[in-house]
């Protein structure tokens, strides 16, 4: 799974915010390192948007058609899996029959 540049740059944020409340960095080293992770999310939200619209362009070429959530889901989303390695589908613990999970509903 891929991270979107906002998780990124979230995540990122959040590291720095520790740095600076550890007193590992200054103030201004703490705001010169945020400016810089903005202009690299601002980057790698470029480079996914060539990205998707490419694969759209290759998926066409093929003959197969992708929705665009589809497309977002299968690059960015991770699916939750039961034990048994299968994605959880429906809130229930598996979809497979030959799976020994329960297929209670989950709260």
């Amino acid at each position: 799974m891929k991270q979107t540049a906002v998780e990124w740059q979230f995540e990122q944020f959040f590291n720095s915010f520790e740095k600076f409340n550890n007193g590992e960095c200054t103030f201004n080293d703490y705001l010169k390192r945020n400016l810089e992770i903005r202009e690299q999310a601002k980057e790698m939200e470029t480079e996914q948007i060539i990205s998707a619209r490419q694969s759209g362009i290759d998926a066409t070429i093929k003959g197969r058609s992708i929705s665009n959530v589809d497309y977002y889901d299968e690059t960015f989303k991770q699916q939750e899996q039961c034990k048994c390695g299968q994605p959880k589908v429906g809130g229930y613990s598996c979809q497979r029959t030959d799976c020994n999970q329960t297929f209670k509903q989950e709260q």
